[in-house]
């Protein structure tokens, strides 16, 4: 079975050949124990719970109130990053061998690839979701690819059109905790040409506008807030009353856009006024959309550009 797998900071896509799509935040955390039985009023978040090698952990939403959004600079070392690719491919059905496509944000693509493949290679468990009624079944990865997430999304947007004339691109991969950005020409056959030395990572994303919103909130009512609860939830209850996050995260995207532009500038110069367009892929395009000083454009099927790039390869 072929998989394209997108391990974000802050969600977890995955692609299959046969056009299956699984999405979760990527957050988990050991299943707590104990509790009081409910009989059937339970709890409906049981279904994140997941079994690997009979070790029980909580994924996704369900895990919102017991995990921390998941930052590694090092995807081969973190073992977190390992169970949400494994656990994407479970729900997607594979049984037995997977051959997986990944990505890297670009600046951290040539120094850990290796890496991180070799971390990936064989890695595999016995996985089960008993509240779904999935039984054990072992899985292990037997071939992994490892691409440029940046560079992916480009060509799976960019690519699979043909413009009348010669064009610039810069696409800008606005993820969780970073953003990858590349210039690309496009010629008039679609042929797509990526210049590596106008192509990076920014330490910046949707991560910065959630935590601005956080200080904000624990500021004004001084009680701690969990990062995860502020991510995308309209509102929460503080002291009996609801208040508006969205508000909240919206200036925040805006302050957050600014130093974006601010850096792609300083690392791309004047060049950014002669591009056809700035085009935004991932998961936090859509926020982003109308905060930059030039024309922008979101990919259609932003949040799974990057996957499709990679099954794309596979």
């Amino acid at each position: 079975m072929k998989i394209a797998i997108d391990a974000g900071h802050g969600y977890t896509k995955a692609l299959a050949a046969s056009g299956a799509r699984v999405l979760f935040p990527s957050l988990i955390a050991p299943a707590p124990k104990g509790g009081i039985d409910l009989g059937e009023w339970e709890r409906h978040s049981e279904r994140g719970r997941v079994v690997l090698d009979d070790q029980e952990f909580v994924y996704g939403e369900s895990a919102r109130r017991l995990a921390t959004p998941l930052w590694s600079r090092e995807k081969a070392a973190d073992s977190d990053a390992a169970r949400f690719i494994l656990i994407a491919v479970g729900l997607l059905g594979a049984v037995g061998p997977v051959q997986i496509a990944v990505g890297l944000p670009l600046s951290w693509f040539a120094s850990q690839r290796k890496e991180f493949k070799v971390a990936l290679m064989g890695y595999g468990a016995r996985i089960a979701f008993p509240e779904q009624g999935i039984g054990s079944q072992r899985i292990w990865i037997d071939a992994v690819t490892v691409l440029p997430q940046g560079v992916a999304g480009a060509a799976a947007t960019l690519g699979a059109t043909v413009s009348a004339v010669p064009e610039s691109w810069i696409v800008l991969d606005i993820g969780y905790r970073t953003s990858d950005f590349c210039w690309l020409d496009r010629g008039e056959q679609g042929k797509l040409d990526f210049e590596r030395e106008r192509a990076g990572t920014l330490e910046i994303g949707y991560h910065d506008v959630v935590e601005q919103a956080r200080q904000e909130l624990e500021r004004t009512y001084h009680l701690p807030f969990r990062e995860a609860e502020l991510e995308s939830a309209p509102t929460v209850i503080v002291r009996g009353q609801l208040v508006d996050v969205s508000a909240l995260r919206h200036m925040a995207t805006r302050a957050v856009a600014q130093r974006m532009a601010q850096e792609l500038q300083i690392r791309l110069g004047d060049g950014l006024d002669r591009v056809t367009g700035v085009l935004l892929v991932g998961g936090a395009a859509e926020p982003f959309a109308d905060h930059f000083p030039w024309p922008t454009h979101v990919a259609n099927d932003s949040q799974w550009a990057n996957a499709i790039g990679y099954l794309a390869v596979l």
